[in-house]
């Protein structure tokens, strides 16, 4: 079997489709083969066959165990396979490629059987450990174990646990291997030293191992964590590099790589170790112990690193000295330690390490795409050794100097005077360009801290004016960029000199323009914040295509999150402005949003952008959003369908489902936003959504709808299987919107499978209650559910044949065990709805079940469970019905009184719901325009503490509210409950005198009064509201 399968991999090696497709067939026919999985093993191990086979072959065992190891690999394959890898790994330790493979293929067997299938895996390593008589024997071996600790890394608790024997089994060989290592300290010790330490950061990082625990063996590692930081560099990689080449290769450098692994494992000590708040309490001596013996000694060591100027230090092994400075500040003891250093940390060591390296200009100038994705990729700022920096004068700001004074006031008094003179007094020399763009940068990342102190804030206006405002005119375009993103973070405070603001509009406008990417794409982003201001938006409001066309072709060249964000900012403040550029500006958005998404499908897992391209792409639908916001035209809705629907196609499959959110949002926002009714082409994606749910019918040929284009029949080929189940409620307001606004239409039409549109709606809810019995979350129940009462109100007096089965839907839930009142609330409004359809059809369906009284019985014992007012709104149309009917249920005859107690109640309740809803939407605004946000925040912080107080039922808590009108016209919207409370108690005075005086006779003085007062504020409100109504129409 070894010769065909090295023939098969020749065959999938050579240029010819043909042959390699040849080749590949042969290895799908040989994996079928007994015994295939070693036979591929020994063509790896075989030396005479040249490295192309044999890293083929090793690929095609990789991915064959990934996917076969519990399937079609014999269990004596598998331990075979267990017992040769490392040493497998150790006769190619030398070959990198292979190397790379094998130890993914441990880390992968490991994951997937050990402690259970592979409980000697530990004294299997402790005895190469032992036994290893040359370099390549411990190096392979340690790279093994290495990625088996990797496993556990950030696992916890339970399964953490097999990783305690595998430490326990093998560390004492680590520190003897250590110890020797350290004897002869060379390039191949120092490889073997570096995965001792890669393997102690691992299997320490979230938890500390039981054998750490012992006080004496932890000391002997933090000793040799202590000898390396401290172990002397030779002289030719001490001097300072002449160029970048020169320091990466240094960096590279073992000496300096094991610095920085342990300066790394040296700052998660005092991170996590020297925090008593994030151990446990079984270690909290050991915690103590730490940080009294050995934080101040390292403390001394890293601070004595970063403070000498004169030699070089690896960039790495700086980056996580300076974080464990920052976490030193953190810690009281060696807080306390530092204060006398203090002045030499901002000075000497944070603000020299925030200035720009040679490597940021070389990106800046040769690729600036490249330089400003850095700034926002949280993988790389991470490790970038100015945010580091960044983060330490962060933290000393907020320390005090021996007098008391803020070090953040030190830092901007010195920044001050800096920029006044031009003289950089810890030099007494010109200041240069580098320091005055960190200096700069220090005002940008320290607004959090800087707004808040009263004082501090009022001078901001003043130095933005001396200092910023110039530098957006300078030729030096770094600083051009870094005084935008001062103004991103300033540009909202309260100018008192108006001129400031159209100054600051100009200098970003010139820079919005610059040559320069980096310095455009700064002024842009910043550009929303200063336009929070009226005087801004005055001046840009005649230029405004021009600005729109400015961000477009920006985001056209690159993916930037806060890029996207600051465009919506501008269409958001520019709304009403926005309509006549609203085709074009969606047409650019949807296909900068295609981009996007093509480039993150190309780039797939393995993409190193840190999400920025899908948060780009999710901005772009955000502003979508907002220009579909703006007062448009149908005809302008009818262009920008065009431009929408393949972004709908993108995102209702599982492929595009990260912006299915979005997606319906936009398609209900047209579907509402038209008024001459629903095209076609929106039609279409009404059944979609059912089926994206419900899944397609058996044995449907979707190739034989030719009426279909390519891209609809491909969309239904993605609804096969049902995949979006847990987006029922988001799609819920599409669906009403198409109920309401297809009317005859949605009850008329079959769609391409026979389905009528009323009978999709049954399938949705039937396979979203058969999905929520299996659960305790009722939401997507609940939301579906209040599609009947769409279907109840917009046809009535068409859905006889119907209603029987929607009251005995809600007969069946209201009776279920375990159901929260939310659920049993929305039944009972099916059911009062279903008698507002038609009450004597309704009260006789009860009646044959002999439901009426408990039915009724139960509408009033729910009484405290109606939250909302459409809660009350459809008991009260029920209620109507049935008083007005001359067969009036015999239960609310017997309990007149309590139902006229009900009306003063429950009117009461529907002013108390709307003045709250009043406040809630003046709250919302408030924080929105961010006025009195703190007063707000606390305002509503208190109300929803009240609020739980006075609710005894746990289950409403659960309640995302009512959103019934979202985005949605209830054709009941003009009925207001508290005046058709009002027309029947006039109606019965009338009609049945009787009935209204015993009705009547039940309320006590007050509440008569009460329930007057209500009809009169009723009858405002609906003035009030009907008068706004006309407004609208007439705009």
């Amino acid at each position: 079997m070894e010769q065909q399968i090295v023939h098969a991999l020749q065959l999938t090696l050579g240029n010819n489709q043909t042959s390699i497709n040849q080749g590949e067939g042969l290895l799908t026919q040989l994996k079928q083969a007994q015994g295939f999985s070693l036979a591929i093993l020994q063509v790896v191990d075989n030396p005479q066959y040249q490295d192309p086979i044999r890293l083929s072959a090793l690929v095609n065992f990789k991915t064959f165990v990934e996917k076969q190891w519990k399937k079609s690999i014999s269990v004596n394959e598998q331990e075979v396979i267990r017992a040769q890898i490392i040493d497998a790994l150790v006769r190619v330790v030398e070959n990198k490629k292979l190397r790379s493979q094998y130890e993914d293929l441990i880390f992968k067997l490991v994951a997937m059987d050990y402690p259970q299938n592979w409980p000697q895996l530990g004294d299997q390593i402790a005895a190469k450990l032992q036994n290893a008589q040359s370099f390549e024997q411990a190096w392979g071996t340690l790279l093994a174990l290495r990625r088996a600790t990797e496993n556990f890394q950030f696992l916890l608790e339970d399964d953490r646990k097999p990783l305690e024997p595998l430490v326990i089994k093998t560390f004492p060989y680590l520190e003897n291997l250590f110890q020797k290592s350290l004897e002869q300290y060379n390039d191949q010790t120092g490889e073997l030293i570096k995965v001792i330490l890669k393997i102690f950061h691992h299997a320490f990082h979230l938890q500390l191992p039981f054998y750490l625990k012992d006080v004496n063996v932890l000391s002997r590692w933090i000793g040799y964590i202590d000898t390396i930081i401290s172990f002397p560099v030779p002289q030719n990689l001490l001097t300072l590099p002449v160029d970048e080449e020169e320091e990466t290769r240094r960096e590279k450098t073992y000496q300096w790589t094991n610095k920085k692994w342990a300066t790394r494992i040296a700052t998660r000590f005092m991170q996590k170790y020297c925090n008593k708040n994030m151990v446990d309490k079984d270690i909290l001596p050991l915690c103590s112990h730490i940080t009294q013996n050995y934080a101040p000694v390292l403390l001394q060591k890293l601070y004595q690193l970063l403070i000498n100027k004169q030699q070089f230090a690896g960039p790495r092994t700086c980056l996580f000295a300076l974080k464990y400075l920052f976490y030193a500040l953190k810690n009281p003891h060696t807080l306390a330690l530092l204060k006398p250093y203090f002045q030499q940390i901002l000075f000497d060591i944070a603000l020299p390490r925030m200035q720009l390296t040679a490597r940021d200009a070389n990106l800046w100038q040769n690729e600036p795409e490249e330089y400003i994705r850095r700034l926002e990729d949280f993988s790389v700022s991470t490790y970038n050794i100015k945010n580091s920096a960044n983060d330490l004068l962060a933290e000393l700001c907020k320390q005090q100097n021996e007098t008391g004074q803020s070090y953040l006031l030190v830092f901007l008094q010195h920044t001050s005077l800096c920029l006044q003179t031009g003289i950089d007094p810890c030099t007494n020399q010109p200041l240069d360009i580098l320091k005055k763009e960190a200096l700069l940068w220090g005002i940008e990342s320290q607004a959090d801290q800087i707004l808040k102190i009263e004082n501090i804030q009022q001078s901001m206006e003043q130095l933005l004016e001396k200092h910023i405002l110039p530098e957006l005119q300078s030729q030096i375009g770094f600083l051009k960029a870094r005084a935008c993103q001062v103004y991103e973070q300033y540009g909202t405070i309260q100018f008192v000199n108006k001129q400031n603001v159209v100054a600051a509009v100009q200098g970003i406008s010139a820079c919005i323009v610059d040559k320069e990417l980096p310095v455009r794409v700064a002024a842009a982003i910043s550009f929303s914040s200063i336009l929070t201001h009226q005087e801004a938006q005055q001046l840009i409001r005649p230029q405004l295509n021009q600005v729109l066309e400015i961000y477009i072709k920006l985001m056209d060249i690159i993916d930037n999150e806060k890029l996207v964000k600051s465009l919506e900012e501008i269409v958001k403040q520019f709304q009403k402005e926005i309509t006549p550029y609203a085709v074009q500006l969606i047409n650019h958005l949807a296909n900068i949003f295609q981009k996007y998404c093509h480039k993150q499908n190309q780039q797939g897992d393995d993409s190193d952008d840190d999400g920025e391209t899908e948060l780009a792409a999710a901005g772009c639908l955000e502003a979508i959003k907002r220009i579909l916001n703006a007062p448009l035209n149908d005809d302008a809705y009818l262009q920008i369908e065009a431009f929408i629907f393949p972004i709908l196609n993108f995102a209702l499959t599982e492929i595009g489902c990260d912006f299915i959110n979005e997606c319906l949002e936009i398609l209900n926002l047209i579907l509402y936003k038209r008024k001459s009714g629903i095209t076609p082409g929106l039609w279409f994606y009404y059944p979609v959504l059912i089926y994206s749910v419900v899944g397609l019918p058996a044995g449907v040929n979707i190739q034989s709808l030719t009426n279909l284009s390519e891209e609809q029949q491909a969309l239904l080929v993605q609804c096969q299987k049902g995949w979006a189940t847990e987006c029922v409620s988001q799609m819920v307001s599409s669906i009403r919107n198409y109920i309401q606004k297809g009317q005859d239409i949605f009850l008329t039409t079959q769609d391409w499978f026979g389905n009528n549109f009323v009978q999709l709606i049954f399938q949705l809810l039937g396979r979203v209650y058969s999905i929520g019995e299996n659960g305790e979350d009722e939401t997507d129940q609940n939301s579906a559910t209040t599609l009947i009462f769409c279907l109840i109100e917009n046809f009535k007096g068409k859905l006889d044949a119907l209603m029987p089965q929607i009251i005995e839907f809600a007969l069946q839930n209201l009776v279920k065990a375990q159901k929260q009142t939310r659920f049993k609330v929305i039944q009972i409004g099916i059911i009062c709805m279903s008698i507002w359809y038609n009450s004597q059809m309704a009260i006789a369906f009860l009646d044959s079940k002999g439901l009426t009284d408990m039915f009724f019985q139960g509408v009033f014992d729910m009484d405290k469970h109606y939250r909302y007012e459409w809660d009350i709104t459809r008991v009260l149309f029920a209620l109507y019905q049935c008083y007005l009917n001359p067969q009036t249920p015999q239960y609310l005859l017997n309990n007149s009184q309590l139902v006229c107690k009900a009306f003063a109640n429950w009117t009461t309740k529907l002013l108390l719901q709307r003045e709250q809803d009043e406040s809630c939407d003046n709250e919302e605004q408030a924080i929105e325009d961010n006025v009195g946000y703190q007063n707000t925040l606390d305002k509503l912080a208190k109300a929803a503490i009240e609020d739980e107080d006075d609710d005894d039922d746990p289950d409403d808590s659960y309640d995302q509210g009512d959103e019934y009108t979202d985005l949605y016209d209830s054709p009941l919207e003009s009925v207001d409950p508290i005046l058709l409370v009002e027309q029947l108690m006039m109606a019965l005075s009338q009609q049945n005198p009787q009935l209204y005086q015993h009705m009547i006779a039940g309320l006590t003085q007050e509440e008569q009064k009460k329930l007057q007062e209500n009809f009169i504020e009723g009858k405002k409100q609906y003035d009030e509201w009907l008068k706004i109504k006309a407004e609208e129409a007439a705009k």
